[in-house]
């Protein structure tokens, strides 16, 4: 089978080409470097990769920067909302599944967690572009994945950021009223493949679906700041964060406003999965087998 991987080089992109690999697809990996779609000339280069040849699509490219989102809300609507619309367009005309990846930050986080039926309402650009990909997405008969908080080894997320933050500081401030499900990109990875392959023999996501494909346990960016710490000490690294002070979301302005509970609930993945999917690890698990990385990183480059 022959997988057309967009965005090969993000944190989801990167672990979604090495599970396909794994499991004998044949990957065609483009990347912002070749493939720059926040230009006409390429974005139509990507549209030409979408063919017969090709069996289906995970499109994992997107704008993250939340933040800055808010101040670059063109090339942020491009990336998250016009691309996805044309690249879904092209795949449903030759009858290929497109697989989007969305975010739980489509929603307000006033009444979570949210099942796939919720309609979005965003609080912020991000947001907001990622709501509009996925009626464009949706529209073209496309599959929507959503998931939330990704972390990885590589790129930057909050995983890293607190890391880097206790090696370095004797205390932290996290806020402690944002709830949400982290998801490791291994994790996610693994669990799209065999998503896809159920798919494509007709057991799995249907076009015009989503579902929400999210770690485990929920927990607020505090008990998740409070598990990385535990888990680096364990694993040796030279941590000097002794307290981690518990703030609100208020006490620590962005320019972006963050949904306060952004849950996604996990039932329709586990009825296509089953209990053995990737995500069913626990956030220690997962988080333990991140931090391992970053020391085998650091220490193939050291």
């Amino acid at each position: 089978m022959k997988l057309l991987l967009i965005g090969s080089t993000g944190q989801i992109g990167h672990e979604t080409l090495q599970a396909a690999k794994q499991k004998g697809f044949e990957v065609l990996a483009l990347d912002r470097q070749h493939y720059d779609l926040t230009t006409a000339n390429g974005l139509s280069l990507a549209l030409q990769q979408i063919n017969s040849t090709i069996d289906a699509i995970v499109d994992a490219q997107a704008y993250t920067a939340v933040d800055d989102a808010e101040k670059n809300r063109d090339l942020c609507f491009q990336l998250n909302s016009h691309a996805p619309k044309e690249l879904s367009l092209a795949a449903h005309r030759l009858g290929v599944p497109y697989f989007w990846i969305s975010t739980d930050y489509i929603f307000n986080g006033t009444a979570g967690p949210y099942s796939e039926k919720d309609s979005p309402h965003p609080l912020n650009t991000y947001g907001e572009s990622k709501a509009r990909g996925e009626a464009h997405v949706l529209s073209n008969h496309g599959r929507v994945i959503r998931t939330a908080w990704v972390y990885s080894e590589r790129r930057k997320n909050f995983l890293l950021s607190i890391l880097k933050a206790a090696l370095e500081r004797p205390e932290l401030r996290v806020v402690h009223d944002q709830i949400g499900n982290p998801t490791s990109a291994t994790d996610f990875a693994s669990d799209l493949i065999q998503l896809i392959q159920a798919s494509l023999g007709g057991d799995g996501l249907k076009a015009k679906e989503i579902l929400n494909l999210v770690g485990r346990d929920a927990v607020s960016r505090h008990q998740w700041a409070e598990q990385i710490i535990l888990s680096a000490k364990a694993l040796g690294f030279p941590i000097k964060c002794e307290t981690i002070k518990a703030i609100s979301s208020q006490e620590m302005p962005l320019p972006a406003t963050r949904p306060l509970d952004s849950r996604l609930p996990r039932e329709k993945a586990l009825e296509l999965l089953g209990h053995k999917m990737a995500t069913e690890s626990s956030l220690k698990e997962s988080t333990d087998h991140v931090l391992r990385r970053v020391q085998q990183l650091h220490s193939d480059q050291g």
